[in-house]
């Protein structure tokens, strides 16, 4: 697994996203992900998407990555909209999850977002 998905997370509480106040934190929880905010250093943070912890069956951060991606696919605003919150806030992160979407799932994300 990538390291960028090691880090630990702040708070397993939905925190407001200063950059992406529309984010609907119970939505994501009931489909068995979230945007984590994950501290890089001092002063510096960074989203990721990753599985909810209370998901049933509990979710790799592939598995919530593809459920985003498909309903985006499907046309979910809030699911796009979720991309390109990614894509603006946290590039690396969005790399990770557009090379999957590419590689894994034969995907293009940039056609979508």
């Amino acid at each position: 697994m990538n390291d960028l998905h090691t880090l630990t997370t702040v708070s397993l509480a939905p925190m407001p996203l200063p950059d992406f106040p529309a984010f609907d934190h119970a939505r994501a929880k009931r489909e068995g992900w979230k945007i984590s905010i994950v501290p890089v250093k001092r002063g510096l943070e960074r989203y990721r998407l990753d599985p909810h912890p209370e998901s049933v069956p509990v979710k790799t951060p592939e598995k919530a990555w593809e459920v985003v991606i498909r309903a985006a696919q499907s046309g979910s605003g809030f699911h796009t909209d979720t991309l390109r919150f990614l894509r603006r806030a946290t590039p690396d992160e969005w790399r990770l999850i557009s090379q999957y979407a590419s590689v894994a799932m034969g995907i293009d994300l940039a056609a979508i977002v």
